[in-house]
Order: structure tokens, then sequence, then C-alpha cells
């Protein structure tokens, strides 16, 4: 999977600030960019991070509600990606003779 330098510096950034959450779960309002990025967009869609809504029975009216999205949480996938990438980076700078 290819990724720019933008994508993986903000993938850091996220695992990062989510230890600092139960369930590794950031709220949208502390997303250090906004909700509607380009590279938020790309990481979700390379399925690297993801993003989770409230989902729940109103208590009056007995209806599913859906509200928008409410955080982000980085994948298994999201999670390992830098380490792999890491070392093919750096297998990749040595020189074969």
């Amino acid at each position: 999977m290819k990724t720019v330098r933008k994508e993986r510096k903000l993938l850091k950034n996220l695992i990062r600030l989510a230890q600092c959450y139960d369930n590794n779960a950031i709220p949208i309002t502390k997303l250090p960019v906004s909700a509607n990025n380009y590279y938020l967009n790309q990481l979700i869609s390379k399925g690297l991070i993801k993003i989770n809504n409230l989902t729940g029975i109103d208590p009056i009216t007995h209806r599913p509600v859906n509200k928008g999205p409410v955080e982000v949480t980085v994948t298994d996938q999201g999670q390992h990606f830098l380490k792999i990438y890491g070392k093919i980076s750096k297998l990749s700078h040595l020189k074969v003779s």
C-alpha cells in the first residue's frame, strides 16, 4: 500500500493521540486536523483508521438514532503499518553488492 509522507505523519500523530484516550478512540473534536481533511479521508479509505458513529435507541420515540461521526480509532492494520513501512524503507536503502 502506498502512502504519502503527510498521511504517514498524520497516522503517527493519531496513534500517539489515541494512547491518551480510553479504547484508543479519539473524539472528533480532539483531532489535529478537520474531519474533512483529505489525508484523513485517504487513511480511512485505505483502512488504516475508521470512524465510529454513535448509534442507539431514542428513549422517547423508541426509534434508532444515528448521530454523525463521534470518534476515530486506529485499526490494527494502521497500528502495524508504520512498523512494516519502516522495515521496508530500511531494506530499500541497503545496497546489494
